[in-house]
């Protein structure tokens, strides 16, 4: 059986600029298949060749089956792309909107009726479907947006960012949307920067730096990556030396906590759990009367667990940077 998609020697040039270098990965039918990189590393080049927007400079795309150059017809039959910035008519209403996307697929009017009409209640615009879509908020243009990408019952949905800049409510529903389509044996290929959407959502993920796939694997390692990243960050007052204190702590404490300096006097250190560690840390400083300045805890943002999973050092410093306490506490 055909893989939903086939990348093999994916290269994409910009003249000089190598923007997609040699890339290679396959999809699964009935996956989720999570795209993640800082950015500029080619996530976009990528889904735009993928869905026929744009010409590789060699390789091949196979899309169901189909040579994305060679067959471009019957291959975007069985895809639909829905970018992040929601494409839809203004001027027309929300319900107008599925059904002319609709008739541009030749769905019977039957058809394409009994689906807008089901989007729209799954999406929770049925009450606005005859508001004009100019006066949608962010979210309902997202979520109209979704709708059109899948009233043409794909069976492969590419997703960019489908949950950025919306409330939780949104969010949770565009997850729960997504993972329906997959649940009928659908594919769905998405680029996010919500760690916890990726690691929870997808099946795989894949790493790109550069325009190069780094890794490729389970979003359990994702989820490891997100704990080894968590952060305690802190300021002292420029009387002390933050180096100085932490290594004094660790000999104290027996502990072994990998550091970076933010700036001269501000300190993030790395602990799988910053609140905890923060306080014994902070206790232990009013007993040593230091004074500090602001601190807090940090989760793990894309950045840090992009560094993390490939080896480049925490926030892109070179490993030896991370300065770390002399001794281990478990």
């Amino acid at each position: 059986m055909n893989k939903a998609i086939q990348v093999v020697n994916l290269l994409k040039k910009f003249e000089e600029f190598v923007a997609l270098d040699s890339i290679n990965f396959d999809v699964e039918y009935g996956e989720i298949f999570g795209y993640l990189g800082p950015n500029g590393a080619g996530k976009t080049t990528t889904i735009r060749i993928l869905t026929a927007i744009s010409r590789p400079t060699s390789g091949t795309v196979l899309i169901a089956g189909h040579n994305i150059e060679k067959k471009e017809y019957q291959a975007k039959k069985k895809l639909s792309h829905v970018p992040e910035n929601p494409i839809v008519y203004p001027e027309l209403s929300g319900w107008d909107n599925l059904i002319f996307t609709a008739g541009l697929y030749r769905i019977s009017r039957k058809e394409r009726t009994h689906s807008a009409e089901r989007l729209l209640k799954d999406f929770n615009l049925f009450d606005r479907r005859h508001q004009q879509a100019v006066y949608y908020s962010k979210g309902m243009k997202k979520k109209l947006s979704l709708a059109m990408g899948l009233i043409s019952n794909p069976e492969i949905l590419f997703l960019d960012e489908p949950t950025s800049g919306l409330d939780v409510e949104s969010q949770r529903l565009i997850r729960e949307k997504i993972n329906d389509f997959r649940e009928k044996g659908n594919t769905v290929f998405l680029t996010t920067h919500n760690l916890s959407e990726a690691a929870h959502l997808c099946n795989r993920v894949a790493i790109l730096d550069k325009g190069k796939i780094l890794t490729i694997d389970s979003p359990n390692h994702l989820q490891e990556a997100m704990v080894e990243v968590r952060s305690f960050e802190f300021e002292l007052k420029s009387s002390h030396s933050p180096e100085v204190v932490l290594k004094t702590y660790f000999q104290e404490t027996n502990d072994e906590r990998d550091f970076i300096f933010l700036n001269k006097q501000k300190v993030r250190v790395y602990t799988p759990n910053p609140t905890s560690w923060g306080q014994e840390f902070l206790d232990w400083t009013r007993v040593n009367k230091i004074p500090f300045g602001a601190f807090g805890t940090a989760e793990a943002n894309l950045e840090d667990v992009f560094v993390s999973l490939t080896g480049k050092g925490k926030l892109g410093h070179p490993q030896k940077d991370i300065k770390r306490g002399k001794s281990q506490r478990g």
